[in-house]
């Protein structure tokens, strides 16, 4: 008598040792999104920033710009009454405004103006920047009821932000070209991506 084997008509195992790693865009794509979609939950927050002169290989004497230990900081909105208390004193101290490299009439001209409708902007004109402000009053120039969340939007122009997330995963795509050939041993049409690089 003829031993018949039984057919398996089970569905097949699936055999995990042989997937495939994600396309590397999908992975790209995956990460910015994910640092997107953070920038919703942590506040944004920020150093303050100084240049330094070194010396490299060649003995030439270079600047590079470095953050400054222990002035990390949440972004807050600015406390425009304390702000304009301080600017107050500080145009009475010749020295100090000296020091800071703030023109003494400009800074006059400015107290005269409406406080609720100053920016940082208009602080930077004067040449206190917002690392110049920190440096000498901390964070009393500070609303810190509330910290902030510098969220970038999905598409970024010059318009609205300059910087979106998508931006950054186009990127990559506009700075080569691509074009189509035929995969003769399958049949089917491929697309080749070769990077532009300059000469």
């Amino acid at each position: 008598m003829p031993f018949n084997k039984k057919k398996n008509t089970g569905t097949p195992k699936r055999d995990y040792t042989k997937m495939k790693t994600p396309h590397t865009y999908a992975i790209i794509f995956a990460a910015i999104f994910l640092c997107w979609l953070l920038t919703f939950l942590v506040p944004a927050g920020k150093f303050s920033t100084h240049k330094v002169e070194y010396t490299d290989s060649n003995g030439a004497v270079k600047t590079k710009t470095v953050l400054m230990a222990d002035t990390f900081r949440y972004s807050y909105r600015l406390d425009r009454e304390a702000v304009k208390d301080n600017l107050t004193a500080m145009s009475g101290d010749e020295a100090l405004m000296e020091s800071l490299g703030v023109d003494h009439a400009e800074l006059d001209a400015f107290l005269e103006t409406d406080s609720s409708e100053w920016t940082q902007e208009d602080l930077d004109e004067l040449g206190l920047t917002d690392d110049v402000l920190y440096g000498q009053y901390g964070e009393s120039i500070y609303d810190t009821s509330q910290k902030l969340h510098k969220t970038a939007k999905v598409w970024g122009t010059e318009d609205f932000g300059g910087f979106g997330f998508l931006n950054y995963v186009f990127e990559g795509l506009v700075t080569g070209s691509w074009n189509l050939r035929l995969d003769s041993g399958g049949g089917r049409f491929l697309w080749n991506y070769h990077e532009d690089r300059g000469h």
